[in-house]
C-alpha cells in the first residue's frame, strides 16, 4: 500500500483490521458513529471526526443467503454494532440458514491475502449477551401480542406451505 493510501480513511481502517481491530469513525460535532471510513462526516459534512475501535459486538439487522453455482451457500448480513453504526458482512462458522435477525454476533478480522484486503466477519454468540449486560437465550423479531399463538403459525401462508 502506498504512503498516500495508508494515510487515507481506507488505509487507516485496513491497518486496524491487520491488528485484529474493527475501527469506525465518529463525528465530533454531533457525536454520531458512521461506517464506511470517509474523509468527512456523512450527515454534517464536518471534517471534525475521530477514529475509535469497536468492542466488536453487534446484532444481525437483516440477513439473506446467496447461492453461487458450484459453491457452498453463504450468508450476507447487515450488522448493527453496539456503538451505533451498521455494516454489511457475513456470519461464519454457522449454517447460513441458521443466521437469524436479532442474533448477537462478535467481530473477527479475516486476514485477506495478496489480492484481497483484510475484512470484517462475524461469529454467533450463544447464549447472546445483550448490550445491557443481560444474558439472552433467544431473540424474537416480533413483540408478543394479546391472542398470540405462542409462536405456532396458523392458517394459510405458514413458512412450510401447509395450511390448517
Amino acid at each position: 500500500m502506498s504512503d498516500l493510501t495508508k494515510q487515507s480513511p481506507l488505509g487507516v481502517y485496513v491497518e486496524h483490521l491487520k491488528k485484529g481491530e474493527l475501527a469506525y469513525q465518529v463525528c465530533k460535532d454531533d457525536n454520531k458513529a458512521f461506517f464506511y471510513p470517509r474523509a468527512i462526516a456523512p450527515e454534517t459534512g464536518s471534517e471534525n471526526i475521530e477514529w475509535r475501535v469497536s468492542k466488536g459486538l453487534g446484532t444481525v439487522y437483516t440477513t439473506t443467503v446467496v447461492y453461487y453455482k458450484g459453491e457452498q451457500p453463504l450468508n450476507v448480513a447487515m450488522i448493527d454494532m453496539d456503538e451505533g453504526y451498521r455494516l454489511m458482512s457475513r456470519v461464519e462458522d454457522i449454517d447460513p440458514m441458521q443466521v437469524k435477525i436479532g442474533m448477537r454476533v462478535k467481530f473477527r478480522a479475516h486476514p485477506g491475502d495478496d489480492k484481497t484486503l483484510p475484512y470484517p466477519v462475524f461469529t454467533a454468540l450463544i447464549p447472546d449477551p445483550s448490550p445491557g449486560g443481560r444474558r439472552e437465550t433467544s431473540a424474537s423479531p416480533l413483540p408478543s401480542r394479546p391472542g398470540d399463538t405462542g409462536g405456532k403459525a396458523e392458517g394459510p401462508g405458514v413458512r412450510d406451505g401447509s395450511s390448517k
